[in-house]
């Protein structure tokens, strides 16, 4: 989670805040067809970027013992880009100015047959001329290699289709709809062809002239529009935010996505049968939103799974249930994540059983997973394995010292229906590779590692990269998995000493946010992150001597690495204190109900 909103950050520091400046006009889910199967949209840049500000990560970019050093990456990329800016045509201040308010990105699969279009919006307001520019040196590239630019005019405006070296000139075709008999006459463009208009102060391209039309006819008033599909609607209300309109808003419909790109490939077509007979056309759609800034919270992300009610086939298998959240003893106060799933197992098994013996034969599912189980562990699936586990799984995360690329150790958490009689089955699974195990002790604790192999050719240095130490235990209840003996030895040593997540305040508030949340609903998943922590982990790797050794290898013959290993030294980072002033807990938990499967994700303002 702490990578995607490092990423999010990175793209949108790029641009500088311009007041909005564009004309009214429809928005994405008013000019885009209802059969619209994918939509990534910014509902308005400017606002976005000033919201962006107002979190944690905006502010921590403009601290003044950060700043010095954004500054000097930012002053790097623009001498980068003085390179090529002859080329470009515009500077990049222009560019970073671009956006005005919407942008959205879309795929759409044809009315009738072909392959999915695509289609770009970019607001430009009263930057329009910039765009132009950038559009003009992009035809003057494209004819140098032997395009050409073709000026047509679609729903009463005129549009430029850009047609690439060796592609035919676009020509209107007729034609006709098998099953009403109607005809209609259609533009028909080749392969690598794009379709590009201007209006109301928006730049508008497209993969087709058809989608071009549609979205015009849109402007001036259609109703078949995205705003209208019952899919995208429900998914929309159930991921908005009670106090702000998201900043991003994104939807797919993943049954009639596949369905569009298969088009013309038999193969694919042959597998499309099966969607319907697996009851995956369960899956109506998928979408959620992000917003920054809103009350409470620093951000608040929703997904929402929409899925047929009553659910049929494989959508069958999805029994998530609900059950206690509570970290349990062997979980250290310290951890970076903790996450814990309740998961109805043998109902699972019993649908999933069934829809596979529907299509290869009764008791074929026992058979094959059966034996897979048997040959590997020695154990019976069924009767011995599956009764065993009581549903819950739980999985921590924890920074191993010293700072490594891969410093962030995992230990995962099973529970059990009775341990002690868990305790044959361990042992037989264990006589299967007797030779693959070492029995150790720590603390009264009995557990064992797993020997790895060794590639004596793949020598791996261990102030760069740990080492991975697989272990595993029967704790209490738990049988518990780690791929670090520290980490491992640390779970024990937190049963005894009682320092446990569960007793942390920071913990206790995401606790009763994510319970305030859920409106009453108990959560199949629940999930607690410090991301100061996990910039904790981050910031000790980028501070290490190792690292600055290693970029220093790497500035001798890298231009681009040059200018960051000057940039750092010219402004190294500031003490970590400035960086952990901005962060707090976040928090985040998956309901689900009729409608499907709903995940939501926050993270808690700094005071």
């Amino acid at each position: 989670m702490s990578v995607r909103r490092g990423l999010m950050a990175a793209l949108l520091t790029v641009l500088v805040f311009v007041p909005f400046a564009g004309a009214e006009r429809p928005t994405a889910p008013n000019l885009l067809p209802d059969r619209t199967v994918g939509l990534l949209r910014i509902r308005n840049y400017p606002d976005t970027r000033t919201k962006f500000g107002q979190t944690a990560m905006g502010r921590m970019l403009v601290d003044e013992e950060l700043g010095p050093l954004v500054s000097g990456l930012y002053e790097q990329l623009q001498q980068l880009y003085a390179q090529v800016e002859d080329r470009v045509g515009v500077p990049l201040e222009k560019i970073r100015s671009l956006p005005q308010g919407e942008i959205w990105f879309a795929a759409v699969p044809p009315a009738k047959d072909g392959p999915v279009s695509i289609a770009l919006l970019i607001d430009t307001g009263n930057q329009l001329s910039t765009a132009q520019t950038l559009l003009e040196r992009g035809q003057q590239l494209l004819e140098e290699r032997g395009g050409r630019k073709i000026e047509e005019t679609l729903a009463d405006t005129k549009v430029n289709i850009f047609v690439p070296p060796g592609v035919d000139e676009p020509k209107r075709e007729t034609k006709k709809d098998k099953e009403t008999g109607k005809e209609w006459t259609e533009l028909v463009v080749g392969l690598g062809t794009t379709v590009q208009f201007e209006k109301d102060g928006a730049i508008v391209i497209t993969s087709t002239p058809a989608l071009a039309e549609e979205i015009l006819n849109s402007w001036n008033g259609s109703e078949m529009t995205l705003a209208k599909n019952e899919r995208f609607a429900a998914i929309m209300r159930r991921c908005q935010s009670a106090e702000d309109a998201p900043e991003f808003e994104w939807y797919v419909d993943p049954i009639n996505l596949i369905k569009g790109l298969a088009q013309g490939n038999p193969g694919a077509q042959l597998g499309l049968a099966l969607i319907p007979a697996l009851g995956l056309d369960g899956i109506q759609g998928a979408g959620g939103t992000l917003t920054f800034n809103s009350g409470e919270f620093d951000q608040v992300g929703h997904t929402h799974i929409l899925l047929e009610s009553p659910k049929s086939g494989v959508m069958e298998v999805l029994q998530m249930s609900s059950g206690d959240a509570t970290p349990e003893p062997w979980i250290p106060s310290d951890v970076l994540t903790y996450m814990t799933i309740n998961w109805d197992l043998q109902a699972s098994w019993a649908k999933g059983s069934k829809v596979y013996d529907s299509y290869f034969g009764e008791g074929r599912a026992g058979e094959q997973v059966g034996r897979f189980v048997k040959d590997r562990f020695d154990v019976d699936f069924e009767k011995e394995l599956l009764p065993a586990l009581a549903g819950r799984v739980t999985i921590a995360q924890w920074s191993e010292p010293p700072a490594r690329i891969n410093s962030g150790t995992n230990a995962v958490g099973i529970k059990l229906a009775d341990a002690k009689a868990f305790q044959p089955i361990l042992e037989k699974i264990m006589a299967k590779y007797p030779e693959r195990l070492e029995k150790q002790s720590f603390n009264g604790t009995t557990y064992y590692t797993l020997v790895l192999p060794q590639n004596p050719n793949r020598p791996v240095d261990p102030e760069t990269i740990r080492q991975p130490e697989p272990c595993f235990a029967v704790i209490g209840d738990y049988l518990i998995f780690s791929d670090s003996v520290k980490f491992f030895e640390h779970c024990v040593t937190t049963i005894s000493t009682g320092k446990t997540l569960a007793n942390e305040v920071d913990y206790k508030l995401i606790a009763s946010k994510i319970a305030r949340q859920a409106g009453g609903a108990k959560p199949g998943f629940v999930q607690f992150s410090r991301p100061e922590e996990g910039m904790k982990m981050l910031y000790d790797l980028a501070t290490s001597d190792n690292t600055k050794q290693n970029l220093a290898r790497q500035a001798e013959n890298n231009d681009f690495f040059k200018r960051l290993d000057s940039t750092l030294k010219e402004h190294p980072l500031p003490p970590f204190r400035v960086l952990a002033k901005y962060l707090a807990p976040a928090g985040a938990m998956i309901t689900q109900d009729e409608t499907g499967f709903h995940y939501m994700s926050f993270a808690l303002k700094r005071k």
